[in-house]
């Protein structure tokens, strides 16, 4: 990025918003007290129980070390079970190409006994037959993989990242954004659900360039400002994600108005780092079940084997 477009989005995060949450996922982190209160329920210890290790942001984001206190067993069980499975199988095929393992290990992709792919410890091990080749060879380095999705529903992908910035909010915002906390239980079509067609995804090439997680929450300085009230930039492994808290107390005058979203840089966005190979802007506004999508991921290797069976 050239030094004037770096110093221009510089400015125009210093103008418009100020950081409220700033994590460097280096080592292990619990936010909160254990044994308080659920900030998702409202429920307080001993109705409630915090036995269980939540974690501020999903395992399926190479997350181990960032835990949180917030969230009650209830609340940890059921956002596990309704919405964080389906941010799981969106992200899927990305952890097979940056080989996010996971709390196992390890992450394979299977279609039949003849056909899968088993990633372990930057290791890739690929089984395929001849009738359905999984694999196209692009050069003597480079493959193309198509891989499926499982079925998953976008808005609660949203809701899964959503839930995400509310886990890392400070205490001080959560009076403006208990509606925004409703609604991640809330499966109706609502104000909330408008900014889910804003979510920004760079892909940044080689092997995990972000080393740890980077999360930072930015708050609007002014409500005369035509910007979000809260955004939040989420790096890990070789993706960073921007997109916006949804806050209908402080968003409600943007209704009808054109709002200029910008990305935040990132380290890789100065000097000789590496580039962004990928961006788009994604939208999740949508309830219906999404079925066989085919995501085509592309992979440079510097040697294999093969072996005939």
């Amino acid at each position: 990025m050239k030094s004037e477009d770096l110093n221009d989005l510089l400015n125009y995060y210093t103008e418009n918003y100020e950081i409220i949450a700033d994590y460097n996922v280096i080592d292990k982190i619990n936010l909160g007290e254990k044994n308080t209160y659920c900030r998702f329920c409202g429920r307080s210890y001993p109705v409630v129980k915090f036995q269980d290790v939540a974690h501020a942001i999903p395992e399926s984001l190479d997350n181990n070390k960032l835990f949180s206190y917030y969230e009650c067993d209830e609340c940890n069980h059921e956002f596990g079970r309704v919405i964080e499975d389906h941010l799981s199988k969106y992200l899927f095929p990305y952890r097979i190409g940056s080989i996010i393992l996971g709390k196992k290990g390890k992450i394979s992709y299977k279609i039949d006994e003849n056909n899968r792919i088993d990633v372990s410890d930057g290791h890739w091990e690929v089984k395929e037959s001849i009738s359905n080749s999984i694999v196209e060879v692009i050069d003597n380095h480079t493959i193309n993989i198509k891989i499926k999705r499982q079925t998953y529903i976008p808005i609660m992908v949203y809701k899964a990242l959503v839930k995400i910035a509310l886990t890392i909010v400070p205490e001080s915002e959560l009076q403006p954004l208990e509606r925004t906390i409703s609604w991640l239980k809330n499966y109706q079509l609502s104000f909330e659900d408008y900014f889910s067609q804003f979510v920004m995804m760079r892909f940044f090439p080689g092997f995990k360039p972000f080393p740890f997680i980077k999360a930072m929450v930015f708050k609007r300085k002014g409500d005369a400002i035509v910007l979000p009230m809260y955004q939040i930039s989420l790096s890990f492994n070789n993706f960073n994600f921007q997109y916006i808290i949804p806050c209908a107390e402080k968003d409600i005058h943007l209704d009808g108005k054109t709002v200029n979203l910008r990305s935040f840089p990132t380290p890789f966005d100065i000097g000789t780092y590496p580039q962004p190979i990928g961006s788009a802007l994604l939208s999740f506004f949508n309830y219906e079940k999404i079925k066989d999508e085919i995501v085509p991921i592309g992979m440079h290797y510097e040697s294999k084997e093969v072996t005939l069976l």
